[in-house]
């Protein structure tokens, strides 16, 4: 189900934009006709349902040295696409010509009608040989949506689209795509070169938007093992049967197996849009900047990038809403695929076996960012604003084993959010009191495992906030083999406790959050936080000097934290580092918890103090 999606993001707006080729549907088509030829002006096709009426009005079709006559263009518009498609993919015509063609549909909800229409304009293909146009243009597209109050329409609505235009059309590799020609061609095929729409305007009752060119291309496909058509049998097969088969089950999931191969598609660009609109006395901006979506193909969902997103209301409730950037990073089903291969009967499949081998069906998603974000909008809750800022925010996975990313990078910057003037929270009281009314916070992790080196280097796992200061550790973790990320817990778990600590460093900058946590603290025990400092402080430097002996490296740890605890000192940094190669393990942890003392025989350790 996941590559309907995939499809979905590359060609959303193709599916708008592109509907006005339903006119290009003749991209099938059969019989073979003379020179040139013309068919009655208008002709309606309608379809009913419990809810809805079509009626499609095709024009005069003017099919110039065309061996696929203008009737049987004007069926395969119509819909009898498949007794016309290898006709169709075989054309060679000097151009085809429609200027109209009209859907007409009526919706009825709950007992109200509402009548729409789309127009597309001037429908041409120039210079076709073989089935391949040199270039399938439309000038125009119209809608016109009713009011339906039953199906929550309240406004009319309006769509004009400008002249869209593709190179190199090749209408029997669209054909052959879906499954409608014989014999299929497995082979990837250009579907076209370039699709440009040069944009238009959208009209919903008092909002006005003008719309961006789209351009992307060139495309390709291949025929699918499992056919469109072959498809929508099944589905209507499932639908009459909520107990589907595994032959069907196998079908289906061969179906968008394969789907995640059988396209490949080049980065597009949509330049954005922007929209304005007053009704009661509140008035709605909104605009979006460059949508870029990347390639799609050989098992990969592309990623997209959204720009300059902005939203401000003016009013009563007036409010403001930036996003700078907003990056999908993309997604490799090849691990899925794969595993999906591996399975041999898909009826043996139960419980047991989906909870051991699911791990393996997890694609690797390359995470996302947001750039930019700014929200300025009322509290509803307690009254004034809510203003919050993020400079950035980045998840980046990558190299993943068995479902499990083995090399992570996540950071925040520039985290900001107002700290309300009378809190009710003690934390947010001492915040006030240091002077602090608005948090500008960060964060960052970054982590990766060296398969040859069966180690984990913790590069970065750091905290930090303005005048509240900065928590600073990284570290380095040996005997990390690839039973890490086995599927059985069991084995994991085991592989874990296998790792030792090779070294650790800490790094403590304290300006303002050490007085906040004493604070607190303080409270708690209803003292005077001086006084409480100046116990804390004593018995940090007794605890670590009695529980680690007497010997220099200890007494310096317990005067460094002391220092740091009691304000002597705003920085210390605390360096850890194991005595042997194989680092300090589980079996040496264990043993600490019985003589602390021990730890020196372990570990050097270094501090330093500013």
């Amino acid at each position: 189900m996941q590559k309907n999606n995939l499809g979905g993001a590359k060609k959303g707006l193709k599916t708008l934009l592109l509907a006005g080729c339903a006119s290009l549907a003749f991209s099938a088509s059969a019989a073979y006709a003379q020179d040139s030829t013309s068919a009655p002006s208008t002709q309606s096709a309608t379809i009913t349902s419990s809810s809805m009426k079509y009626s499609l009005e095709v024009g005069n079709i003017d099919a110039v040295d065309s061996n696929v006559d203008a009737q049987t263009i004007r069926d395969v518009i119509s819909g009898k696409l498949v007794e016309n498609a290898n006709a169709l993919a075989g054309l060679n015509a000097k151009s085809i010509f429609i200027p109209e063609i009209k859907l007409i549909y009526t919706i009825e909800v709950d007992g109200k009608v509402s009548d729409n229409e789309f127009v597309f304009k001037n429908i041409a293909l120039t210079n076709v040989k073989n089935g391949i146009a040199q270039t399938a243009s439309m000038e125009a597209v119209t809608g016109n949506m009713s009011p339906n109050a039953g199906a929550d329409m309240d406004e009319q609505f309006k769509l004009a689209l400008g002249q869209s235009t593709i190179t190199q059309f090749n209408l029997g590799a669209v054909l052959n795509a879906y499954g409608l020609v014989s014999p299929k061609n497995y082979e990837m095929t250009t579907l076209y070169q370039d699709y440009i729409v040069s944009g238009g305007t959208l009209d919903a009752g008092p909002v006005h938007c003008d719309i961006g060119k789209y351009q992307a291309g060139p495309d390709s496909a291949r025929a699918m093992e499992v056919s469109y058509p072959e498809l929508m049998t099944l589905a209507a097969e499932l639908e009459a049967n909520n107990d589907p088969s595994p032959e069907q089950i196998v079908k289906m999931a061969d179906f968008y197996a394969d789907l995640l191969f059988a396209y490949k598609t080049s980065p597009a660009v949509f330049d954005g849009m922007s929209c304005a609109g007053t009704q009661d006395g509140t008035s709605f901006d909104f605009s979006l900047g460059k949508v870029m979506v990347g390639a799609m193909g050989n098992g990969i969902y592309p990623s997209f990038e959204v720009n300059d997103i902005a939203v401000k209301v003016s009013g009563k409730e007036n409010g403001e809403f930036k996003l700078g950037n907003f990056t999908f990073k993309e997604i490799d089903f090849n691990p899925t695929v794969e595993a999906y291969k591996q399975i041999e009967d898909v009826s043996a499949l139960n419980k047991d076996w989906f909870e051991a081998n699911f791990r393996s069906f997890i694609p690797s998603f390359g995470g996302l960012s947001i750039s930019n974000f700014f929200a300025d909008v009322p509290d509803e809750d307690n009254g004034g604003r809510i203003k919050v800022e993020v400079a950035e925010i980045d998840v980046s996975l990558a190299d993943y084993v068995n479902g499990i990313p083995s090399n992570i990078s996540l950071s925040t910057t520039g985290l900001q959010a107002d700290v309300p003037e009378n809190p009710s929270d003690d934390g947010l009281k001492q915040l006030r009191a240091l002077g602090i009314e608005r948090l500008n916070v960060g964060y960052e992790m970054t982590l990766s495992w060296d398969e040859a080196a069966q180690a984990i280097n913790l590069a970065r796992l750091m905290f930090t906030g303005e005048k509240l200061g900065t928590v600073d550790v990284s570290g380095y973790f040996v005997g990390a083999t690839a039973e890490l990320f086995a599927t059985d817990p069991q084995t994991a778990m085991i592989a874990a406790m296998g790792l030792g600590v090779k070294e650790l460093d800490i790094q403590l900058d304290n300006q303002g959050f050490l007085d906040i946590a004493l604070a607190q603290a303080a409270a708690e025990q209803g003292a005077p936080v001086e006084a409480f400092q100046t116990q804390v402080s004593a018995m940090a430097n007794g605890m670590i000097v009695g529980l680690l002996g007497g010997v220099d490296q200890a007494v310096d740890l317990g005067a460094a934290v002391s220092n740091f605890i009691a304000g002597d000192a705003s920085y210390v940094g605390i360096a850890v580092t194991s005595k042997t190669e194989t680092g300090v393990g589980m079996p040496q942890i264990m043993a600490l918890q019985t003589d602390p003392t021990k730890i020196l025989e372990y570990v050097d350790i270094e501090t330093t103090t500013e």
